[in-house]
């Protein structure tokens, strides 16, 4: 029985300037289950796939990928990979700790994503906007992300 890829929680295709390589739902999905099947066994965290540089980390039971074009520079698509997981880490650590809104374990699985989805999404904004990494350092994001939470459990 083959494997059947989990369904994507957050997919952005940011294509600036460009136009979208998968103009539909059927090749995103089509593209999204290749990716998965590749990298499901794969121990390395860069691969190529589809003309694509693919770098992607994996968590507890989710997998974070940030994909580029194949002539990208890889180190700074892993970076912000890297900062993506060690900020959604910190980010529902401290969440979790001191609020009360928001739910599930701290550590980055899908039961905490979808619980806090409204917060990986501003997260995956802060980092990526229209295709340009903003940031990548994940102790700049953390501190920004501490803020936030600050001022959302004094309303």
């Amino acid at each position: 029985m083959p494997s059947v890829p989990p369904p994507a929680a957050q997919s952005q295709y940011i294509t600036t300037p460009l136009p979208n390589p998968y103009p539909t739902f059927k090749e995103q999905k089509a593209f999204e289950s290749g990716l998965f099947e590749k990298t499901k066994k794969q121990s390395s965290d860069v691969i190529l796939y589809d003309n694509k540089l693919v770098v992607y980390k994996q968590t507890v039971d989710a997998t974070l990928y940030v994909i580029g074009g194949a002539e990208e520079n890889e180190i700074m698509l892993y970076l912000v990979v890297v900062a993506l997981r060690d900020c959604l880490e910190a980010l529902l650590k401290y969440a979790c700790s001191n609020s009360s809104r928001l739910m599930g374990s701290h550590s980055v699985d899908k039961r905490s994503i979808l619980e806090n989805y409204d917060l990986v999404a501003l997260c995956i904004d802060e980092i990526c906007d229209d295709g340009y990494f903003l940031k990548w350092d994940h102790a700049d994001l953390a501190l920004f992300w501490r803020q936030m939470l600050r001022i959302f459990a004094q309303e």
